[in-house]
This record gives structure tokens, sequence and C-alpha cells, in this order.
């Protein structure tokens, strides 16, 4: 699950035609860092589920890793402006952190806000931080 960061401070700041353009690019990145047997949800306002089927934890991470960084290096331009967007994310893996859909969604959440509560811009593994952390 990824999450656009200070994604309500972006719209109120600089209206929601910007919002949409992080949106649309943020939707971009996903799709181009993911492969084609993967899908790139949009769960709520501004986050995505992206189901990675078939996939060890080490490559779910490295494609994790992979679109925070990316997501990071777009800039959207406003009036002279740049504004730097960055997401964070949360992993859970079947069927370690859960078995059905909603506890994984349930999971992965808690492990995105453990991301956002540690500076935001990263990617936190649900079964390492534990469900006493949450």
């Amino acid at each position: 699950m990824l999450d656009v960061d200070d994604f309500k401070s972006i719209n109120d700041t600089y209206g929601h035609l910007v919002g949409d353009e992080a949106l649309k690019k943020i939707s971009e990145i996903l799709k181009k860092n993911v492969r084609d047997k993967d899908f790139v949800i949009r769960y709520a306002g501004d986050e995505f589920i992206i189901l990675l089927g078939e996939i060890d934890v080490n490559l779910a991470k490295i494609i994790g890793g992979r679109i925070i960084k990316e997501a990071g290096k777009f800039l959207l331009r406003k009036e002279g402006k740049k504004i730097k967007i960055t997401v964070s994310g949360g992993l859970a893996i079947y069927p370690q952190d859960g078995a059905e859909p909603e506890e994984l969604i349930e999971r992965a959440d808690q492990a995105l806000y453990f991301s956002k509560d540690r500076g935001k811009n990263k990617l936190s593994l649900a079964y390492e931080i534990g469900r006493a952390h949450v």
C-alpha cells in the first residue's frame, strides 16, 4: 500500500488540479515499476494498493523501494514553484501477515503509517514492525 505524503497540503496550497496531476504522475510511476501481471489499484483518495503475485519478499522490497525512489525524483511545477512529491509505503506478505484480503490490507496500512510516523518517504514491512507497534 502506498500513500502520497502530505497530499492534503498539496491540494490546499496549490489546488485540486495540481493534486490530480500528482496522482496521475504517481500512477504512471507505479505502473512503470511493476510487472505486466501485477495490479495497481487506486484504493482511496491518495492511496494505492499494488498486488504483486508470485513474488518473494526480497523482490517486493526492491520494487517498493524503487517506486519510492522514483516518486521522490518527481517535481510538479506550479507558478514557477517546484513541488516535491514523495510517497510512503507499507508492505504486507501473504500468508505470514494475513490469509484474508482484509487482514493484508489492514497490516499494509499499519506498516504504511509506521513509515509516515518515522519521517515519510520510506517503505516499512508489516512483519518487521510487529503487531505490538501498531
